[in-house]
């Protein structure tokens, strides 16, 4: 008879007590950029005592920054400075990259091994610029139908069900980590990560593509033991992206058939919303999550209007008052002057 290496599920060792988780999700170079802005907007407002600090994807830098002790501000700068297509290695000719990102919906189902874009160099730069583990930072990746959550505890795999096991209790390199919740199918190569217990090789794709959908609440509420009230997430996701790429994922979804679609949010971030959390949805309508050569301009708008959309549902809320909403505001309707305060940190 053959054990079940799974048992029932013990959360993650939690860290500091009484303070708020922040999520940041999916959505490639927008949710860099949002997240970036939406967390200026929440250290402008006081919110900057972490419990845990994590996301997927392209919210998964970010965070990572934030945890590792970067200033807000300067986040923001070199979210602005950085040349996302630098971090990134083609593979192959405009034409099988323009194809790959026609297909990629139905790229997420078959999931292939080869992609049109490499990732090592993110991966160094990741390394070169935080040494350690951040020790509230947490990311997701997906193996199969598993989830692969990644911290300073060690590496741990989830089933839809909430049972675990700990696949190490050693943290993983932390570019792979980051880079593996970032390997969008067929787009960006997977990641094949080790697992030091059994030597066995585990292909790694985007953190998106498991059950909790584009802004993965559920992990922290889950495996963590956060209170939805206590959770903080910013959502960027391509179902809030109109245009012409939202013209082709509808054509191409009605052209193939239910294959193509990318799984559906069993608890979307409305969910939480309606439980406490505070969600954002910053609108960043001018260019694909895709789309990773972008000027100063078009960045620094993103940045803008995703802290004006934090500033504005923090109000809403009744996280500010009046005044810290009319002050907030004020810096987000004149860009030189929230460029020169970014400058300060």
């Amino acid at each position: 008879m053959t054990t079940n290496p799974f048992v029932a599920k013990s959360p993650v060792p939690q860290l500091a007590k009484d303070n708020l988780h922040l999520v940041c999700g999916s959505g490639g170079s927008r949710a860099i950029l949002a997240s970036a802005g939406a967390i200026y907007a929440l250290h402008k407002a006081g919110f900057d005592n972490w419990k845990t600090m994590g996301g997927i994807s392209g919210g998964s830098l970010p965070s990572l920054l934030l945890a590792s002790g970067e200033k807000p501000g300067d986040m923001v700068r070199l979210a602005i400075d950085i040349d996302f297509s630098s971090m990134l290695t083609r593979r192959t000719n405009v034409f099988m990259t323009f194809m790959a990102f026609l297909l990629k919906e139905r790229l997420a189902q078959s999931r292939p091994r080869k992609a049109v874009l490499g990732s090592e160099k993110l991966r160094d730069f990741l390394d070169g610029r935080v040494k350690e583990w951040p020790e509230k930072y947490w990311t997701m990746a997906v193996a199969g139908r598993t989830q692969i959550v990644f911290t300073a505890k060690g590496v741990f795999q989830y089933l839809h069900d909430g049972t675990m096991r700990q696949l190490s209790d050693k943290p993983a390199p932390l570019g792979d980590a980051v880079r593996a919740s970032c390997a969008i199918p067929g787009i960006i190569e997977p990641v094949l990560w080790t697992n030091p217990r059994n030597g066995e090789g585990i292909y790694l794709f985007d953190g998106a593509l498991s059950w909790d959908g584009q802004c993965p609440i559920g992990v922290v509420v889950r495996d963590f033991g956060a209170k939805p009230n206590d959770v903080v997430g910013c959502d960027v996701g391509d179902r809030h992206f109109g245009g012409f790429s939202g013209f082709i994922s509808k054509f191409w979804r009605f052209f193939c058939g239910q294959g193509c679609v990318w799984p559906d949010d069993e608890t979307d971030p409305a969910f939480w919303a309606a439980q406490g959390s505070l969600v954002v949805y910053p609108e960043l309508n001018k260019f694909n999550s895709l789309q990773f050569t972008l000027s100063a301009e078009q960045k620094w708008d993103a940045v803008i209007e995703s802290y004006n959309a934090t500033v504005l549902r923090l109000w809403k809320i009744g996280r500010i008052d009046n005044a810290k909403f009319q002050e907030l505001s004020h810096l987000g309707r004149n860009p030189q002057l929230f460029k020169l305060e970014c400058a300060n940190g």
